[in-house]
């Protein structure tokens, strides 16, 4: 600032003689008129005399500098506030152009009168010389002189600060007490994105005023609370009235204010909006822990679901569904219906009803925020899984049931297939696998993730807390590597596939015989020859186990991989405990 000041005014000084004019120069100089000094003065000045002259010089320049920064800007608040501080300064120019009319001022008592304002208008300078005059660059200044010895330079930063940042805390009560975002605030918004992850922190935008302990992530927790309350729970949450002034605490607030949000949000979800028992339902029914539901339903639907999927009617299977759910289970019922996927599947691919199946499940705001379209689709991934291994476990059952009744009709045709004892064993084998797998899934998996869910939600404190909760449930759920399972199921189909063809053939010659046999009898009951000349009796055929025992193998050595690469080290040792498959 010194070398912007004249260089040849000491000189001219010191040629000048007139004190009075030399004052009135500078006192117009700080009312804006350039600073020069008549050429007839003579006013020999001592050493001491220039110094105090260069310092008013200097008090000059910083009183134009911030002028100039007011009028390239005159609308902002920042100007606004320059120039209300500016106002004691200029009545001080007033009374010292009185004193000096009335030949009552010096050299020195102008010195002396303008010390203190020069040191104010040096921050005053400092401040207009930030280059945006947004707030948050404003309130850089309160750190850095905070610390200061000056009580004057603190108040005027502080001063300063407090009605910059007006529209700053005018932006944060919005938000905090509406839910609403403002136009250049630090918070933006993901419109199409789910509430949790709907709002977010500009880290780079955060006021300085605002950016310490914590506060903005607070900031943000509470207004997205309130946005809750107002824009999925539609009602409106009366602020207890010592929380409105945010400013002054804002931490200690924020936390106080973000309890009593909380507080009130877990109350409606679970106990008027029935969350616990929602996610009962999904339990009940997606992860088909209802026994007889399942039993039920298989009973009266597995038929269909052999069949096509071009074949499937969604009003029939809905209506199975109501049928197999007992009158004491039917409270949040409505909520599940069938969604069939065969929409999904390329046109002319022979798709089974088993594989076109699946389950849908309602969910209206404010639960939607808890269990949103995401979570509903992992819950369709675990039930597609679940029901894949349940029907494996039914085409077993009806695997068997097809066995004994060969076996029955072979017993009363006092006939023997060796055979069929392979493909029992091999059966066996299976189902051993399946039914492990699904009791490490009922009791090990399903009921303990249960237990640990209901155990969160008891101890949450918040609506993170809640989201959070289900979101780590059906993270436990799915169990790790459960792609490595397809081999394994596709081996078991492929096992069922061609031991029922050999089913399907023995079946056709035993009818054959059965048949002969009866024609023979009855030829017998006549008198005549139970067999024409040229007639021979039909034989028994024997099974082709070749594909069956080759599916077996396979079956076995996917097992093998799978005990080997498995991490679930607990239903490894179901599976492995006598050491079969080592």
């Amino acid at each position: 600032i010194n070398r912007m000041v004249n260089v040849d005014f000491a000189k001219q000084l010191q040629k000048s003689s007139h004190e009075h004019a030399v004052l009135r120069e500078l006192l117009y100089s700080l009312q804006g008129t350039p600073l020069s000094l008549p050429s007839s003065a003579k006013f020999n000045a001592a050493g001491c005399n220039v110094d105090m002259v260069n310092k008013i010089a200097e008090t000059s320049h910083l009183l134009h500098k911030i002028e100039r920064s007011i009028d390239a800007d005159p609308d902002s608040i920042k100007s606004a506030a320059l120039r209300d501080q500016l106002l004691e300064f200029y009545k001080l120019i007033a009374v010292l152009e009185g004193r000096l009319n009335a030949n009552k001022l010096t050299l020195r008592q102008l010195y002396i009168y303008l010390r203190t304002p020069h040191t104010k208008l040096k921050v005053l300078c400092w401040l207009s010389d930030v280059e945006s005059h947004a707030a948050p660059d404003i309130t850089l200044a309160l750190p850095l002189f905070a610390r200061t010895a000056s009580p004057l330079i603190a108040e005027t930063v502080s001063t300063i600060a407090s009605i910059v940042t007006v529209p700053v805390w005018k932006r944060v009560r919005k938000w905090v007490f509406n839910g609403k975002v403002s136009p250049d605030f630090f918070i933006g918004v993901i419109t199409e994105a789910d509430w949790i992850d709907r709002y977010y922190l500009k880290k780079d935008e955060v006021p300085h005023c605002l950016d310490k302990d914590c506060i903005p992530e607070l900031l943000l927790a509470v207004g997205k609370e309130i946005n809750f309350i107002h824009t999925y729970l539609n009602c409106q949450y009366i602020i207890p009235s010592h929380l409105h002034d945010i400013q002054n605490e804002t931490k200690q607030k924020l936390h106080e204010l973000s309890t009593h949000l909380n507080k009130f949000i877990l109350k409606s979800l679970l106990d008027e909006h029935k969350l616990h028992a929602n996610l009962y339902t999904l339990k009940q029914y997606f992860l088909l822990s209802r026994g007889d539901f399942w039993s039920i339903l298989i009973s009266s639907a597995g038929s269909m679901l052999d069949g096509p999927a071009t074949r499937l009617r969604k009003y029939e299977l809905d209506a199975l569904m109501t049928s197999a759910v007992t009158p004491s289970a039917l409270e949040l019922f409505d909520r599940v219906y069938v969604r069939l996927l065969s929409d999904n599947f390329v046109s002319g691919d022979e798709v089974v009803g088993w594989d076109a199946f699946s389950l849908n499940y309602a969910v209206d705001p404010p639960l939607s925020v808890v269990i949103s379209k995401k979570h509903i689709e992992q819950y369709q991934r675990l039930f597609a899984f679940i029901f894949r291994v349940n029907q494996i476990d039914y085409k077993l059952a009806k695997h068997w049931q097809f066995q004994t009744n060969l076996e029955h009709l072979l017993q009363k045709l006092s006939l023997q297939e060796n055979n069929l004892r392979k493909i029992s064993l091999i059966r066996q084998k299976v189902l051993h696998f399946i039914q492990n797998l699904q009791s490490y899934l009922q009791f090990e998996v399903l009921d303990a993730a249960w237990k640990k869910l209901g155990q969160e939600l008891s101890d949450a404190t918040s609506l993170v807390d809640l989201i959070s909760a289900h979101e780590t449930y059906l993270a436990n759920l799915l169990p790790k590597g459960i792609d490595k399972f397809n081999s394994v199921f596709v081996c078991i189909c492929r096992f069922l596939e061609h031991s029922q063809v050999e089913f399907n053939m023995l079946q056709k010659n035993l009818i054959e015989i059965e048949a002969s046999r009866k024609a023979a009898e009855e030829r017998i009951a006549r008198g005549q020859w139970g067999l024409e000349l040229n007639e021979e009796e039909v034989p028994l055929k024997a099974i082709d186990t070749r594909a069956v025992e080759r599916d077996a193998l396979e079956f076995e050595a996917d097992v093998r991989i799978f005990l080997s690469e498995c991490e679930l080290r607990s239903l490894v040792f179901r599976l492995q405990f006598n050491g079969y498959y080592s």
